[in-house]
């Protein structure tokens, strides 16, 4: 259904913070998006629904506010709210100025509030105003869910158990590039699959037929060591002309011109599966089939089966792959769910975040000030 949360992971973990601030009696304005409307007003993007739920899981009367910030709703907020109040701001993305990162939006939107505490680990890769912006005009503080993630992810900058498996799917492949040559440098074993498979299938000169691949990642994959022992491609996978049409087994390479790889086969199932037995560590983004169709979610849910089996420090991150696990009720055997697809692929690379850096600036800042 248009609109309907199938998945309400991001609002538990706001959670803890949210039930923290409303015990100390603050005003709490919550800013938050959805999509990518671009400065746009889009109905069927609207936060209400996840301001409803968020109001009903925190046990707070809700106030949504579908106006932009301004001077005006600046006057509303400090004389008409009381303590331990919700009010949550439309989706921050529907006024230009967000993404623009526009020193007037800025104001606007700190002006709303005395402290400024970010708790949106998947937001801090973007240099946005709601992340970037605004502590340059207030006191600013890490959330509770943030600390979590940089304190699990740092784990993986630091000596890990080996062996340290990296396991890679889903699209956006042109940015995850960086993080497959992380992971290539830093593990023992990397198994790919999803588009980015395609990609370096295609790269090795394999028949992939009319699977998926983005051009602009066709460039970056050739400074990837396709040869590597580390690196591990599926040997086998599930094809179809269409997503609703007959599914095939197909070994790598022998792929018809009209057919597309969906899922990744039976015994790349059982290659992961073995490799993933011998693992102390497991880091996973992104699913290894197109999960949005049921027919194409066997290989994420047995991998999932299989690191969850694992007792070992295990990390998922990405939005699909976090929704596949808690779907498949095995949140509880993987040591952490990150928030974070984008941003856990930047955070590992480069070790730190635009919004990271701007609370830690904003904390040397007003610690400078408050000192005079």
């Amino acid at each position: 259904m248009k609109g309907k949360i199938l998945d309400d992971f991001r609002i538990q973990a706001s959670l803890p913070v949210i039930r923290f601030l409303k015990m100390n009696g603050a005003i709490i304005v919550v800013a938050a998006h959805r999509g990518r409307p671009h400065g746009k007003i889009i109905p069927g993007l609207s936060m209400r629904k996840v301001a409803l739920k968020l109001a009903e899981k925190s046990r707070m009367k809700l106030h949504f506010v579908d106006i932009p910030p301004s001077p005006t709703l600046t006057g509303l907020v400090k004389t008409y709210y009381k303590p331990s109040t919700l009010l949550f701001l439309e989706n921050i993305r529907f006024w230009k100025g967000e993404e623009r990162n526009s020193r007037v939006f800025v104001k606007n939107l700190a002006s709303l509030g005395e402290v400024y505490v970010n708790d949106a680990f998947g937001d801090c890769h973007r240099e946005h105003a709601s992340i970037v912006g605004i502590p340059r005009f207030l006191p600013s503080f890490a959330g509770l869910e943030l600390r979590q993630e940089v304190k699990m992810l740092g784990r993986l900058h630091r000596n890990v158990s080996r062996p340290f498996i990296f396991i890679m799917g889903g699209g956006k492949v042109a940015s995850k590039i960086s993080l497959l040559a992380y992971a290539l440098t830093m593990a023992d074993h990397v198994l790919v699959g999803g588009a980015l498979a395609n990609s370096l299938l295609h790269a090795k000169g394999l028949a992939i037929g009319k699977s998926y691949v983005e051009e602009e990642a066709l460039t970056l994959v050739q400074k990837i060591e396709l040869t590597s022992s580390k690196l591990h491609l599926p040997l086998d996978v599930i094809v179809a002309k269409s997503p609703q049409g007959r599914m095939k087994v197909r070994p790598v390479g022998k792929i018809f011109s009209k057919e597309r790889i969906y899922d990744v086969g039976p015994d790349t199932i059982k290659l992961f599966s073995r490799v993933i037995r011998e693992a102390k560590t497991i880091v996973w983004n992104g699913p290894l089939g197109l999960i949005e169709i049921p027919s194409f979610c066997k290989a994420t849910d047995e991998i999932a089966r299989a690191v969850a089996a694992q007792r070992c420090l295990g990390i998922i991150g990405g939005g699909e792959t976090v929704a596949r696990v808690r779907k498949l009720g095995l949140e509880r055997k993987v040591t952490f769910l990150s928030a974070g697809g984008g941003a856990m692929v930047e955070f590992l690379v480069k070790r730190t975040l635009p919004g990271l850096e701007a609370l830690s600036r904003a904390n040397a800042k007003f610690k400078v000030q408050n000192s005079k």
